[in-house]
């Protein structure tokens, strides 16, 4: 019982026992709602680690590359005696592809499915199966589907614990669109209208990892096709090899920040008509002010964020700029 007890401690919780000589014992152990441990495996994806729960996995693959077949719409490989896509875990996370070994000649890969659906997601590594304790994210990030928690390893790093089905769901828009040089953000998507129209499609600069899947989110539900960025520089050089309708992008982010991409974006004469939304933590009246003298189309502040704000401003603005 004192192993018990240590256990619970930890915690955070109580253990009590009472006993009554001839009717019997009763054993009573609480521990906090926000505290629960699962049984995972940690994986390393774009030299981050992440958890995922043993719960939702259907098997860890090693593939070799010539294995891998080819298709109109994404790559897919043979589980079980079945064809799956396969799918790099940094483009359904929205971070940045991994800077994996060329030479290797074997990829490692996850296996999740649902119902008749089933995908592997490439990962860099997949390290080690523990169990672990989770704790909540709060309500500011609590939106992000993808992510239900995040846990402290034994190394010290904090790592997010993914959220199968939300991975999932998020992987089948991805592989349910045209090829994946092209692939809609969303299976649900905006689609050509009477009229012809290409469906609406939106650039995020970020560098934040979680709030850059929290906007990618939105954004995906809401029917755009999304591309992200990492900073001003990694936007810009996407601005200039694809059409969008807009962009949506942080300030405060490494080699080029969202007031200097502004700027660049209205000084090319190709993309000076294109809606700048900043979403930003910098909320002073003379950031503001900068933001609207460099050409920000809005300029909306994170701690006062409403989703519904962000998506009426973003239409307003594209059918402002297409002249609709």
């Amino acid at each position: 019982m004192s192993v018990v007890k240590e256990n619970i401690a930890a915690l955070e919780g109580a253990v009590t026992f009472e006993s009554v000589p001839g009717v019997g014992a009763a054993l009573r152990m609480v521990v906090p709602t926000t505290r629960a441990t699962i049984h995972g495996v940690v994986l390393e994806v774009a030299g981050r680690p992440f958890v995922l729960p043993i719960a939702g996995l259907q098997g860890v693959i090693r593939i070799a590359k010539d294995e891998v077949l080819s298709t109109v719409r994404v790559p897919t490989v043979l589980f079980n005696g079945q064809v799956i896509p396969l799918v790099e875990l940094t483009e359904v996370l929205a971070v940045a592809p991994s800077r994996r070994d060329s030479g290797g000649k074997h990829l490692q890969a996850f296996v999740l499915s649902s119902g008749a659906h089933t995908i592997a997601f490439v990962v860099d590594a997949i390290l080690i199966e523990q169990s672990i304790l989770v704790k909540p994210l709060g309500p500011l990030l609590g939106s992000i589907r993808m992510i239900s928690g995040a846990t402290m390893l034994p190394n010290g790093r904090v790592a997010p614990v993914l959220e199968a089905r939300g991975v999932l769901a998020t992987a089948r828009r991805l592989t349910t669109g045209p090829a994946r040089d092209s692939v809609p953000a969303s299976a649900g998507s905006q689609t050509d209208d009477e009229d012809g129209d290409r469906s609406r499609s939106v650039l995020i600069a970020e560098d934040s990892m979680t709030s850059r899947m929290m906007l990618r989110n939105i954004l995906m539900t809401a029917g755009y096709e999304v591309r992200t960025a990492v900073d001003g520089a990694d936007a810009l050089a996407s601005l200039s090899a694809e059409e969008f309708d807009a962009v949506v992008s942080d300030v405060e982010m490494p080699n080029m920040n969202g007031f200097d991409l502004t700027a660049a974006i209205r000084a090319d004469k190709a993309l000076s008509h294109l809606p700048v939304i900043l979403v930003t933590s910098l909320e002073s009246p003379q950031d503001k002010a900068r933001g609207m003298e460099v050409g920000a189309s809005a300029y909306l502040v994170k701690n006062r964020f409403d989703q519904f704000r962000l998506l009426d401003t973003l239409r307003n603005l594209i059918e402002q700029a297409s002249g609709g």
